[in-house]
C-alpha cells in the first residue's frame, strides 16, 4: 500500500509544479479504513475515477472547493484566490487536474515492471453543498494528505476501493472504520 501511497502523492506533487511552476507540500494526514457506512461532509468537489487495465476498480479524490478553485485561479495565472463554491469552469479546471494527476501516476505505473499496469478515467465531477452527503460505503481506504501550497493550506483526500487497496497490498486492509469526516474550510478542512 505504501507504493501506491507515494504514487499519490509524488503524482500530485508533480503535476501540481508542472501546472503552476511551484511544488506543493504534501504530507500523509491520515490513512483510514472505511467503513460501510462512512461519509464525509461537504462542501467539496468529489471527482470519480474508473481504474482499468490489470486491475478494475474505483477512485474519488474529494477536496474542499477553495483547494481547487485556489489552484484554478493560479492556473489560469492569478494569486490563487478561492471560493466557498464552484461553477463548470472551475468543475472543469478541477477534472483537468485530476486527469493530469492520474496521467502521471499511469505513467509512472506503465515504468515499473513490478506494480500493476493501469489506466484511469475521470468519469464523473460534482460539486457537494454543505446539504449534501458524500458517502464512502463503496471504498475501502480514504487516504488524506495535507496539501499546503503558498498561503493554501487544506486537504486532498482519495478514496480508493478494495480493488485498488488489494493490488498494491495484496490483501485486506485493517479494521478501523471511520464514520463521517468533515472537509471544506480554509486553513482548516480537517476531517
Amino acid at each position: 500500500m505504501e507504493e501506491l501511497l507515494n504514487l499519490l502523492q509524488e503524482g500530485t506533487t508533480s503535476t501540481i509544479e508542472g501546472l503552476l511552476g511551484i511544488a506543493p507540500e504534501l504530507s500523509l494526514k491520515e490513512q483510514e479504513t472505511l467503513a460501510e457506512h462512512s461519509s464525509v461532509v461537504p462542501p467539496d468537489v468529489v471527482i470519480e475515477i474508473s481504474v482499468t487495465g490489470d486491475v478494475t476498480g474505483n477512485v474519488q479524490v474529494i477536496a474542499p472547493p477553495q483547494l481547487m478553485t485556489a489552484i484554478g485561479d493560479m492556473m489560469l495565472g492569478g494569486d490563487g484566490e478561492s471560493k466557498d463554491t464552484m461553477d463548470d469552469e472551475d468543475l472543469d479546471a478541477a477534472k483537468e487536474i485530476v486527469s493530469n494527476i492520474f496521467g502521471a501516476i499511469a505513467s509512472t505505473l506503465g515504468a515499473q515492471s513490478d506494480l500493476p499496469v493501469l489506466s484511469f478515467e475521470v468519469t464523473d465531477c460534482s460539486f457537494k453543498d454543505a446539504d449534501s452527503t458524500i458517502y464512502l460505503g463503496d471504498f475501502s481506504q480514504l487516504v488524506i494528505y495535507d496539501f499546503n501550497i503558498q498561503d493554501i493550506h487544506n486537504v486532498l483526500m482519495f478514496a480508493l476501493d478494495a480493488n485498488m487497496v488489494d493490488a498494491f497490498s495484496g490483501g485486506g486492509s485493517d479494521a478501523g472504520g471511520m464514520e463521517e469526516l468533515s472537509g471544506g474550510g480554509m486553513g482548516g478542512g480537517t476531517p
